[in-house]
């Protein structure tokens, strides 16, 4: 929840303050980092390349090419191109990224997100996934990613922190849509799953009571 599914503005922001704080370049700090797959969406994403929507370049016909290509880049070829797939998405705002998916359900039957499943795997497909729904359903990602940092064996303390200072802006509309697809509240599910002075200061970030 740290890299990926920001806006361009957002990624700026982080950037300037990462080189702030540690003198270093996020994009050459994330690109020695990792490898593979997930090094590409990852640099793609702090890149910040998200373009402006316009209705003069993001038309009917755009809409079309991007879904094509990225179906070719998929489902439509032996061997999937990730490249591809990842530029669209890191490079589509919001608006135009939703007429895409619609254009792609529409044509080939299933959703952006069920081709991430079908070409990817393991974290690469993770993030992929979660950097596609935070332009197309953003509330609903961010109340998986928590769901997420508290699933299985123990609780990843640092993913959730993340989530819930990175969420601060939205946070009464990812606690909404937490409750509706999960049947809980985030403060019922961070009691559960944390315990003491963390617990306490994680409530607090909800709003809802003091630390």
């Amino acid at each position: 929840p740290i890299i990926c599914g920001r806006s361009a503005r957002d990624m700026d922001v982080l950037k300037k303050t990462f080189y702030k704080e540690h003198g270093k370049d996020l994009v050459v700090y994330v690109s020695s980092e990792w490898s593979g797959k997930l090094k590409q969406l990852l640099v793609m994403c702090a890149q910040g390349t998200e373009q402006a929507y316009g209705e003069t370049f993001h038309t009917e016909a755009k809409v079309k090419e991007d879904a094509e290509a990225y179906y070719e880049a998929g489902q439509g070829r032996w061997g999937t191109n990730e490249k591809a797939m990842f530029e669209i998405i890191c490079n589509s705002p919001p608006e135009h990224l939703e007429r895409v998916n619609s254009y792609y359900v529409d044509k080939y039957g299933y959703s952006m997100s069920k081709a991430l499943e079908k070409e990817l795997s393991g974290h690469v497909k993770n993030a992929a996934i979660y950097t596609l729904n935070m332009k197309l359903k953003p509330f609903e990602a961010m109340a998986e990613q928590i769901k997420t940092t508290c699933a299985g064996f123990g609780t990843d303390e640092l993913g959730l922190s993340c989530c819930m200072v990175r969420y601060q802006g939205y946070i009464n509309q990812v606690m909404i849509a937490h409750e509706e697809l999960f049947g809980e509240t985030v403060i019922d599910r961070i009691r559960s799953e944390t315990s003491g002075k963390y617990c306490k200061l994680l409530v607090a970030l909800t709003g809802l009571e003091p630390y």
